[in-house]
């Protein structure tokens, strides 16, 4: 499976492949969309990582245009961002390249064998969740 996604995602050429932007910064952008004016603090804190490397992270966003950063209208100490409609095409895009691979992936597999292979990867999903949890790992982050 995993030279499958591999094999699907430098087809697609995009921004992940091409190194323009990385996971993590991945990972803020999807955080930030559909939220207005998120504190750089609780953006830290919801992605669990220093505010310095946030703040690394952000100024790449900022940069390509995907993010914008701000001062808080009611405490000028808080600092804002809030993901551009940039962004929110580049998403939009690595959405649609996602949906395309896994047409592509499973095209020829029947909806009955499809059905099956979900219900393999919830079952693996859940013990996953459940082994983290008994851990302490519990995930954070968003599927896209």
């Amino acid at each position: 499976m995993l030279s499958l996604v591999r094999r699907e995602i430098s087809r697609e050429g995009d921004y992940l492949n091409r190194g323009i932007i990385a996971i993590p910064q991945l990972h803020v952008l999807l955080y930030l969309a559909g939220r207005q004016g998120c504190r750089m603090h609780d953006i830290a804190a919801a992605l669990n990582m220093k505010g310095s490397t946030l703040t690394g992270w952000m100024d790449r966003l900022v940069e390509l245009g995907f993010v914008r950063r701000f001062n808080s209208d009611v405490d000028r100490r808080a600092v804002l961002a809030e993901i551009t409609a940039k962004g929110e095409e580049f998403l939009h895009g690595l959405r649609e390249a996602r949906k395309r691979m896994v047409k592509r992936a499973f095209g020829h597999v029947s909806a009955g064998e499809r059905r099956t292979y979900l219900k393999i990867l919830e079952k693996v999903a859940a013990s996953a969740q459940a082994q983290g949890e008994a851990d302490g790992d519990g995930e954070k982050g968003r599927v896209i």
